[in-house]
This record gives structure tokens, sequence and C-alpha cells, in this order.
């Protein structure tokens, strides 16, 4: 039987739809990013990512290339452009977050807006829940999880980025638990969390809820 992991881990071979002359790349990549050095090799991660995603491989390192997707596009939408603010902003807070070599907004080079970060590799939990990992291992992640959310959200959008204020906070979390129910930290009641998700996955949700309030609360240094 499929799994998500199947269906989304690793890369495969560019989709004929996502094809682009891997020649300009090439170039554009050794005029634009320090260090690099072909020759390249592309492939396409797997998975439904709204703006396509390719791994680039190079003798001495891996890059990740996002793009808008080819093709006509409604205003505003797949801005990878200010993917690649966001995360460069991000990098002098001492928030964990991919190197960003570049942003190329020139159509001509790949056929369209594309930006190079680092490939970080890692550890993909492509179920929410946790389930086959022993409660105590789920807390810990759960916890990891809630200290990361708050870290990002004590950073102060109005610094390099204060007209992307709304962007922060419409940033959904964990598969339902928002920044408006973190609100409640800040001085709004908190609704019943427990009793909020214990319904979705039974007592793994409801064992990742419950330790929310107090996790994301220490974080931010407020009482819950």
């Amino acid at each position: 039987m499929s799994t998500d992991a199947d269906a989304n881990a690793g890369t495969t071979a560019v989709r004929d739809a996502y094809r682009f002359d891997e020649a300009r790349l090439a170039a554009w990549l050794a005029d634009n990013i320090a260090g690099y050095a072909g020759p390249l090799t592309v492939e396409q991660f797997k998975g439904g990512q709204s703006n396509p995603t390719y791994k680039l491989f190079t003798p001495s390192r891996s890059y990740v290339l996002r793009r808008k997707p080819p093709g006509v596009l409604l205003k505003g939408a797949h801005a990878v452009e200010r993917e690649a603010r966001v995360l460069s902003a991000l990098a002098p807070t001492g928030f964990s977050v991919a190197k960003v070599y570049g942003l190329c907004t020139d159509d001509s080079v790949i056929g369209s807006w594309f930006f190079v970060m680092e490939m970080v590799e890692g550890r993909i939990f492509w179920d929410a829940t946790f389930l086959g990992m022993e409660r105590k291992e789920r807390a810990a992640y759960f916890d990891a999880m809630n200290e990361t959310i708050a870290a990002l959200h004590r950073i102060d959008p109005d610094v390099r980025l204060h007209d992307l204020r709304h962007s922060f906070a419409s940033i959904a979390i964990a598969d339902g638990i928002s920044l408006m129910h973190m609100g409640g930290l800040l001085g709004h009641a908190l609704p019943d969390t427990t009793a909020r998700y214990a319904h979705l996955a039974d007592d793994v949700v409801a064992d990742a809820a419950a330790r929310v309030s107090g996790s994301i609360a220490r974080c931010l240094g407020v009482a819950a």
C-alpha cells in the first residue's frame, strides 16, 4: 500500500511539464552563486508543491531550487521572491533557516522566477501524529515543534519585513492550532485546547494539544 512517504519523499526525473534549459541555469549559477562549480544534474522533488522544487547536484554540494510554475499566473500568486526574502530576513535573527544563495527575476533563464537555497538534509515525519512512536518520544517532538513555532513568532516582523506582517499572522500552525489560539497566551482566554483537538486522532493529538499552552508560554516567557 502506498504511503505519503512513498509519494512525496525523495526526487525523480524532472517531469515533462516542468523541464527547462539546464545549460542556461548552469550558466546563471556560475555567474551568481559564489562557490558554484559544475557539472550540474537536476532532479525534481516528488510530491505536490504549488511551486515546483528541484534538487541541484554538483560534485561538491547540492542545492534546492524553487520556481514559479510556468504559464500565466494570478497576480501575487506563487511568490517565490517573497519566500526568498523571508528566509533571508530570518537568517540574521538566529532562527534556523536554509541559506538563500540567489534570486532570479529574469524569466528568460528557465521560464519563470526562481531562487536557490542550500540543501538541508533532515528527517521528515509525513504523519503529524507520530504514530508508531513511543508516547514519551511523541511528547519530545511536539515540544520541539512548539518551541520552534514560539521562537518564530517572537521575531519582530518589522525588522526588514514590515510590509509582510499580515503573512506572519496568517501562518497555520500544527494541523489547526493557529496563532490566534497562541494569542490567548498574551492576554486572551485560550479555548480548551485538549477538548478542541481530542477527536482528531485518539490520544495522540490530545496528548500534543495538552502540551501546547505550557510549551509555547514557556518559550514566550509569559504565564500559561
